[in-house]
C-alpha cells in the first residue's frame, strides 16, 4: 500500500519511493504514482515555506490612503488557516482568514499585496528576495487551503468507487471547518476579554 494516501495497490503502481515529510517521514518509503508527483511540492511546502510563514516577517504596511506608513509582522497561525499582522498598537492582531483570499500579487518594487472579498491589504518587504518568497509561500498556503486535506481526497475517491456517486464539494467542507474553528476562537477570546 501507498504510505501517504493509504490506498491498495498492486507492486508496480507503488514502485517509487520518496520521504512525506507531512507524515515526519524522512526516510524514503513506497508511495503510489499519484502521490509520487504530488510529493515534491508538499514536500518543498512543508520544509521551506511553511517555516517561513509561521516564522513571520516584518513588513511595511500604508495606513491613511498611503500617506504614512508603520510597521506590521505577518504570520500564519498555527491553525494554518489564518494569516494575522500585528503592529504593537492594537490590543488584537488583525486576522486574515485565508479562504477569503481571492488573489496574491505583486503591486511594487517590493510590495505586494492580499486581495481578499472585503478589502485590499498592502505589504512592502524590505528586498526583492522576501517579496518574491512571501508571495510564492502564500500562493502555496493559499491553494493548498483551498484544496481537501488528504484524508477527505482519499476517503472521497474511496467513496466513489465503492458507492458511484456523487462528489462532495470539498472546498465548501473546508470553508465551513474553518469558518467553525473562527467562531470557537471569537468565543474563547470573548470569554477572556470579558475576565
Amino acid at each position: 500500500h501507498c504510505r501517504r494516501c493509504r490506498n491498495i495497490f498492486c507492486g508496480n503502481c507503488t514502485s517509487q519511493n520518496s520521504t512525506i515529510l507531512l507524515f515526519s517521514i524522512s526516510d524514503e518509503v513506497r508511495v503510489c504514482l499519484q502521490c509520487f508527483k504530488e510529493i515534491p511540492q508538499e514536500n518543498f511546502y512543508i520544509e521551506k515555506q511553511r517555516p517561513l510563514l509561521h516564522k513571520g516577517e516584518s513588513f511595511k504596511k500604508s495606513i491613511r490612503y498611503g500617506f504614512s506608513t508603520k510597521v506590521v509582522k505577518l504570520r500564519l497561525m498555527a491553525n494554518e488557516i489564518t494569516l494575522v499582522y500585528d503592529d504593537q498598537s492594537r490590543t488584537k492582531p488583525t486576522e486574515i482568514d485565508l479562504s477569503s483570499i481571492t488573489k496574491v500579487g505583486i503591486d511594487s518594487l517590493t510590495g505586494f499585496e492580499l486581495t481578499t472579498e472585503e478589502r485590499v491589504f498592502h505589504f512592502e518587504a524590505d528586498c526583492k528576495a522576501t517579496q518574491k518568497a512571501w508571495v510564492e509561500s502564500l500562493s502555496a498556503v493559499i491553494q493548498r487551503s483551498k484544496q481537501p486535506s488528504l484524508k477527505v481526497k482519499v476517503d472521497n475517491e474511496r467513496r466513489l468507487k465503492r458507492e458511484g456517486g456523487k462528489k462532495v464539494p470539498d472546498i465548501q467542507q473546508r470553508n465551513n471547518f474553518a469558518k467553525k474553528i473562527r467562531e470557537q476562537q471569537n468565543s474563547l477570546r470573548e470569554k477572556y476579554d470579558r475576565s
